[in-house]
């Protein structure tokens, strides 16, 4: 069986890669070749055009290419995520229509920045999509695009609106938020009580798996969504030390003068007040509807990174 992969060589991308891999034929679609000559991979910008694709049966196609968005990024950076996400779509769809068979089942990787939500807790499904961030629109533009053409060729489609993604070494800003606290630079923030829900970078793949053949749009977490104070003591592995915190009010009039900084040099500050709101507020998501549609059981981020020699 043959399964068609974008995304090869990002975070994610890498770790289905490596399961798909060791169960069927994977092509990947590539910017630049692939880290080891065995692979069958076909170099491609998906940016800049759609690939010849060779007229075969590919059973599975993963979509998990596209730009991410982190704090720091210029509105350049943020406007050409939309433009680029869309296009690396619109590409996929054209080079997959040229096919003569069409494949059985579609996994695109979403995100729960499609729901654009800043707090809330045990967002489902059924949240209407709000997103007005580059990101967040990028996603559900791809979305509708998929969808669209599956139900025109019949294809079975699986949508994963993912949150946070933990593994080791994790890109953008939960990569940057560990990072500073293993150095002891990041303080608790109102007692660190803003909770955020996370999925286990291995437990996604194999979710793919279980569901591919049913399809479905699903929220995918870890069901225990940690706080802010509970994953920096997990990381820094000490149970009995409390990270240290500053008061909220002393956070907010540094996020103002952060707020002015970054205005004034359009550099990015260490604190500002969307930063500040990000890690005060709590925003979960509902697993449920993954749970019940599959024997699938996410493993606990919290243990992951209590348990991680690789911190």
């Amino acid at each position: 069986m043959r399964i068609l992969l974008t995304g090869r060589s990002g975070f994610l991308g890498k770790e289905i890669f490596k399961y798909f891999n060791s169960k069927f034929e994977v092509l990947s679609i590539l910017r630049n070749q692939p880290p080891t000559d065995s692979e069958l991979y076909l170099q491609c910008d998906l940016s800049q055009q759609y690939p010849k694709l060779i007229d075969d049966h590919f059973k599975i196609v993963i979509h998990a290419a596209g730009k991410a968005h982190f704090f720091g990024q210029s509105t350049v950076d943020k406007e050409s995520i939309y433009t680029e996400n869309v296009l690396i779509t619109q590409n996929l769809i054209s080079a997959l229509s040229e096919l003569s068979i069409k494949p059985n089942q579609f996994i695109f990787i979403s995100s729960v920045a499609v729901y654009g939500r800043e707090k809330g807790i045990d967002i489902d499904e059924n949240f209407s999509l709000n997103a007005s961030d580059p990101y967040g629109k990028s996603k559900i533009v791809s979305e509708e695009l998929i969808s669209s053409w599956c139900t025109k060729n019949n294809v079975t489609l699986t949508v994963l609106r993912l949150p946070l993604i933990a593994g080791d070494n994790p890109p953008g800003n939960l990569g940057d938020m560990i990072s500073a606290i293993k150095k002891g630079r990041f303080p608790l923030i109102d007692k660190g009580r803003a909770k955020r829900s996370m999925i286990l970078l291995t437990d996604i793949p194999i979710f793919i798996d279980k569901i591919r053949s049913k399809g479905g749009i699903y929220n995918l977490t870890d069901g225990y969504d940690p706080s802010v104070r509970e994953l920096a003591i997990s990381i820094k592995k000490t149970k009995n030390k409390e990270p240290f915190s500053i008061p909220l009010y002393v956070a907010k009039l540094l996020a103002l003068i952060g707020d002015m900084i970054s205005s004034l040099t359009l550099k990015n500050f260490p604190i500002t007040s969307p930063k500040l709101n990000k890690i005060t507020t709590s925003l979960t998501f509902s697993n449920k509807k993954a749970l019940l549609a599959t024997n699938w059981k996410p493993s606990s981020v919290l243990n992951y990174y209590s348990q991680s020699s690789k911190l």
